[in-house]
């Protein structure tokens, strides 16, 4: 009796054994879900989800910020090349990883542009000084000041026909460079809006501002002066941003870090 209880208890071990066996043989092994591949990217800039072709990841930010649009960032950064975030991270302070192929020549239009856009006292004072400059240059050259009554019968005093000639010297050719300059870019870089609310007055109204403001140099130098550095000041701001910004920030790309870290694309 004793032999067959025995034989009885060895027999529900080993039941027992092969059922635990039989039970964790059977489960599943279920893998770990990555939850970054599931989820929906979203641009931390326009805050959509669409054109995932355009997403790039171009820092160290994770999360929701983790991924932006290439267009929405290079827009972002347009918005002041001269800036410390031009080339970093506003949030996480990662410097971006840039591919540049800007040209030197552009740099420094950018940074003569910059320069003068946020001086206009030093425009009002370079004009006076080119003024008081020409004057000399046309006083040396005609000591009689009769050049204009020569030419058109207008007989004007010395110093007048000196200074309606440093005028015109100093206009004209600004003019011809700017419109040169600004049609170059227009046809070359199919600028189409880049003459939409021009130096925002608009072209009309802007070339009218410029005819008035010629003909206030002969009543008050000191005024004229002082507007025609204010319109300067406009069209070295509008340069910029519909026109230099952009470029430079097309010529300097950000780079994709999962491309460059070897990481899985999504």
């Amino acid at each position: 009796m004793y032999n067959m209880s025995l034989n009885n208890n060895n027999k529900n071990i080993l039941y027992n054994t092969l059922n635990i066996d039989n039970q964790s043989n059977s489960e599943e092994i279920i893998p770990p879900i990555n939850d970054e591949e599931n989820q929906t990217l979203i641009c931390r800039f326009c805050l959509e989800s669409q054109n995932e072709e355009d997403f790039i990841v171009p820092c160290n930010c994770s999360g929701t910020m983790k991924y932006v649009h290439r267009t929405c960032l290079q827009e972002w950064r347009s918005q002041d090349v001269n800036s410390n975030n031009f080339t970093r991270c506003n949030q996480c302070l990662f410097e971006y990883e840039l591919s540049d192929t800007t040209s030197l020549t552009e740099k420094c239009c950018v940074s003569f542009c910059s320069f003068f856009e946020n001086n206009k006292f030093i425009i009002f004072i370079l004009i006076q000084i080119f003024l008081i400059l020409l004057s000399l240059f046309y006083k040396l050259i005609d000591s009689n000041g009769t050049y204009l009554y020569k030419l058109f019968g207008i007989n004007l005093e010395k110093s007048q026909e000196y200074y309606i000639f440093s005028v015109i010297t100093l206009l004209c050719p600004l003019t011809i460079i700017i419109i040169i300059h600004d049609i170059y870019i227009y046809y070359k870089y199919k600028l189409n809006t880049y003459f939409n609310n021009y130096a925002e007055i608009g072209f009309p109204k802007f070339g009218i501002f410029i005819l008035c403001n010629f003909l206030l140099f002969f009543f008050d130098s000191l005024v004229a002066s002082f507007i025609l550095s204010f319109l300067l000041q406009k069209i070295l701001k509008h340069m910029l941003e519909n026109f230099y910004y952009r470029n430079i920030t097309r010529t300097s790309k950000v780079s994709d870090l999962r491309y460059n870290n070897n990481q899985n694309i999504r």
